[in-house]
């Protein structure tokens, strides 16, 4: 559906512009009515629930992020980004055990490991006395071919945290170190600094005047 389309582009334009540092808070709330709107025109398309509830867990609308997520559920089961939401806004509500629930057919031997089923288990696991099945699955992540440098940061800084929690600070430091050697380079302040002043001195007042001017007279705009 073209419209359905065109508001989903609203919300991807939206996180774009949330990246450039704008309000966030402002920012989500319009992507929480443009994915509203989209549900509404297409009640049916379980990406779209699940975007939704995704939208109104980071919004703290935690029972209806649950609703969005167990009608994505209903139309696609076994759906690991939908259970994953629900567990979420399930633990924010204390409700551990139902949390859980709603993750564990996800996990066990055999089960394929999908990241947003890993990092909901790795927030719960230590409400529910299960640490080390879920460290076992971070390990599982972090070993992971092709796992983008952000994911791959996410699990071990969780993979830190429970480690942490059992003891192991050795493999915890490890970790760790694994995940800050991940993060973007600080930048050099004083090659940003010379380079702007490099600019600044290229283009003064005094630079331009002296520059070659066409000899073309007219008060009609020209185009360059």
């Amino acid at each position: 559906m073209p419209e359905v389309a065109t508001l989903y582009g609203l919300v991807l334009a939206g996180g774009r512009s949330r990246r450039m540092g704008r309000d966030k808070a402002l920012l989500r709330h319009g992507e929480e009515t443009q994915l509203a709107r989209a549900v509404r025109l297409a009640p049916r398309e379980p990406d779209l629930l699940v975007g939704h509830g995704a939208m109104l867990l980071r919004l703290g609308r935690l029972d209806e992020a649950i609703s969005a997520a167990d009608r994505a559920l209903a139309l696609r089961s076994g759906d690991p980004n939908a259970a994953a939401c629900k567990a979420e806004a399930l633990f924010r509500l204390r409700r551990f055990d139902d949390a859980a629930a709603a993750i564990e057919p996800f996990i066990g031997e055999g089960k394929p490991i999908h990241l947003p089923i890993a990092m909901a288990f790795a927030t719960i696991c230590q409400r529910i006395g299960r640490e080390g099945e879920a460290i076992a699955m971070l390990e599982k992540c972090r070993a992971a071919q092709g796992l983008p440098g952000a994911e791959r940061m996410r699990v071990l800084i969780a993979l830190t945290e429970l480690l942490d929690a059992k003891g192991r600070y050795d493999d915890a430091f490890a970790a760790c170190q694994e995940a800050n050697a991940l993060k973007q380079p600080r930048p050099d302040i004083d090659a940003y600094h010379a380079s702007l002043d490099a600019m600044l001195s290229a283009w003064s007042a005094e630079t331009v005047s002296g520059l070659t001017r066409s000899s073309l007279e007219t008060e009609l705009p020209v185009y360059i």
